[in-house]
């Protein structure tokens, strides 16, 4: 015997000796899937369980219908496992999935600027043939050029009836947490503009298509829309996307800047940052920054300014283009941990109100922002607007001037970050009522949802706020106390000591 292995299963290497016995597990061992130590005459499993042990001399080789019927009736993973391999032991399948490769392909190429020839969607990938499925004549005669795509599902052009669903669709889901625009007067003007044709952007200015296209962009995910149907929600921005882009790169060459068009570059750097962090983002968060400037939305409310607007519903609209800017360029530099564009202090723009005050035209006593550390919870309680976004922004000033003074090269001391504190601690409780979650729980209702989540907001930044104060404060106080224990006294030791207990 050699190698641990019985005698009636070994060969001389000539060919000589005894016959050579099929290395098959017995019946027993390959039923229960175990490996078999196949000795002779009885392998060790059934001499534990004392069953019967039989070794085949050949293994018959299983029914390809029968398998395909054990492997449905396991479960939805394994039907889908046997499925796929026996998708590619066909050959014609197999050549369906290359085709499906080309295509893919193809959709890199467009991704790279290139002209693309095919689409490649998931309304045609359920059309490749199931074997566990019993098809019908009727799906068989079906010809692969009749399969929906997304590019058959929406024509070019976007008829009357799915840009009003669009824009419907961004005032419920979109307006609330990207307040711009005022409903009645905007749709108004989108009368005025939409033809009631299959194209209703075909005589719209390229200021009008950038901002429309941008706002379809971000509300295509909440359509009811049929034309949008059988695309998947999340991939419905990519056509109103890339026709915003076009009209963006046709108007870079226009002299003078118009607040339709700021607005269409803010909802076009918005959906930039719904994707991703991207160059992108970031470039039209500093084009906005300079159009916003170039209109003099930094100081639409100085007092200094001759002449004081009569429409104030419409001096709220350029106010709120301001904030949504402040907010693209506070939330970049925050993330990216990069200088503002907009200076922290230097702007004279009130605090937009509520959207329920803004639609019905009602007259409410706004007040700038208090850009200084120790002035912005006084004089927040002394405005008549209350508003929950308001006091949403006056949060995230003072963050964004905590994360300033972090980026600093020489830090400040210990008394700085008490000052920071203090303005927090201060700001929390100037908070009004609805702010209080712990006595007034945020219901979410339609018709306090949006209100919900700046409350929701403010306490996440003050929450961010406080550890980010406390980490520094640690860190600083590791620091000196390592300092201290190598040059200093005693007693300074146990000042480093009481520091940290504070």
């Amino acid at each position: 015997m050699a190698n641990g292995q019985p005698e009636e299963l070994q060969t001389s290497a000539g060919g000589q000796g005894l016959p050579s016995v099929p290395m098959r597990a017995c019946e027993e061992c390959h039923r229960k899937k175990t490996k078999c130590d196949m000795v002779r005459p009885v392998c060790g499993l059934c001499q534990r369980t004392l069953s019967g042990c039989h070794f085949p001399s050949r293994r018959r080789t299983p029914a390809r219908s029968s398998k395909r019927q054990k492997t449905g009736a396991a479960g939805p993973s394994d039907g889908n496992l046997g499925w796929f391999l026996n998708l590619l032991a066909n050959a014609e399948y197999s050549q369906l999935l290359d085709e499906f490769v080309q295509e893919l392909e193809a959709w890199r190429r467009q991704s790279n600027g290139q002209v693309r020839e095919t689409s490649l969607s998931a309304c045609s990938v359920e059309h490749i043939p199931n074997q566990n499925a019993v098809e019908t004549p009727e799906e068989n005669a079906r010809p692969r050029s009749e399969l929906s795509s997304p590019e058959q599902a929406l024509p070019v052009s976007i008829p009357y009836t799915l840009a009003m669903d669009l824009i419907e669709a961004f005032f419920a889901h979109i307006q609330p947490w990207l307040p711009a625009f005022h409903k009645p007067r905007f749709l108004q003007k989108c009368a005025c503009s939409l033809q009631k044709t299959s194209d209703s952007l075909q005589h719209s200015t390229l200021e009008m298509k950038l901002l429309l296209n941008s706002m379809f962009a971000l509300s295509a995910r909440f359509s009811t829309s049929p034309c949008l149907a059988c695309i998947r929600p999340l991939d419905r921005n990519k056509r109103f996307r890339d026709a915003a882009l076009e009209a963006y790169a046709a108007l870079r060459g226009t002299k003078g800047a118009t607040l339709t068009y700021l607005q269409g570059c803010i909802l076009l750097a918005f959906n930039a940052y719904t994707e991703e962090l991207n160059s992108p983002a970031w470039i039209l968060t500093g084009v906005c920054v300079r159009l916003a400037y170039d209109l003099g939305l930094s100081e639409i409310d100085d007092p200094l300014e001759a002449g004081q607007a009569d429409d104030h519903v419409a001096t709220e609209e350029w106010r709120r283009a301001w904030w949504l800017t402040w907010e693209l360029d506070t939330f970049g530099s925050l993330i990216t941990c990069r200088p503002f564009a907009i200076d922290r202090h230097h702007f004279t723009v009130n605090l937009p109100i509520a959207d329920v005050d803004w639609f019905s035209e009602k007259f409410v006593q706004s007040s700038p922002l208090a850009t200084s550390l120790d002035q912005g919870w006084t004089a927040s309680q002394k405005s008549e607007n209350q508003s929950a976004r308001a006091w949403f922004l006056r949060a995230n000033h003072l963050l964004s001037l905590l994360f300033t003074h972090l980026q600093r090269k020489r830090k400040g001391v210990e008394e700085e970050f008490r000052d920071f504190e203090k303005a927090f601690t201060c700001l929390k409780l100037s908070l009004p009522p609805s702010f209080h979650i712990l006595h007034h729980r945020a219901a979410f209702q339609a018709a306090d949802f949006a209100d919900c989540n700046w409350v929701m907001g403010t306490h996440l930044i003050l929450m961010n706020a406080y550890s980010t104060i406390d980490l520094v404060s640690a860190n600083q106080t590791d620091q000196l106390r390592a300092s201290t224990d190598l040059t200093d006294s005693p007693d300074n030791s146990i000042r480093v000591r009481g520091l940290a207990l504070l």
